[in-house]
């Protein structure tokens, strides 16, 4: 009976932890093709995606393109934006924008704004071959 004890009283010491609810991700997927200039699709570039959060600091995403030159980058990004004045968390930071970069052995590296509110329209991104 004193051993079933033991084992009750560290999970009873977790609860009160997993009961606090903490702010949500908010996920926008941005989705787009990489091509050369001559229109050829682009494999295996890498399309990262970088943007800053209060709590986390920078954080970034990073994909590679597949054999048609398409990406899908999953930005999942922490709502939290401070403490309520009771204590509670606040959670209503929304992420603008992002910073991307695109690079592939042989092209120039591409770096451009990204507007996360322009997000459901595909991206067409253009790599500039080395000189």
């Amino acid at each position: 009976m004193a051993r079933r004890t033991l084992l009750l009283i560290p999970l009873l010491a977790v609860l009160p932890c997993a009961a606090e609810a903490a702010c949500p991700l908010t996920e926008i997927e941005v989705i787009g093709f990489v091509r050369a200039a001559d229109g050829t699709a682009i494999v295996g570039a890498a399309v990262e995606a970088s943007w800053e959060e209060k709590a986390a600091g920078t954080v970034s995403t990073r994909r590679e393109t597949v054999a048609d030159g398409s990406f899908l980058l999953k930005i999942a990004y922490d709502t939290y934006s401070g403490k309520t004045f009771t204590g509670k968390d606040k959670c209503d930071t929304r992420i603008a924008t992002a910073s991307l970069a695109v690079t592939h052995d042989g092209y120039r590296t591409l770096r451009r704004e990204l507007k996360l509110d322009d997000a459901a329209t595909p991206l067409e991104l253009e790599l500039a071959a080395n000189q």
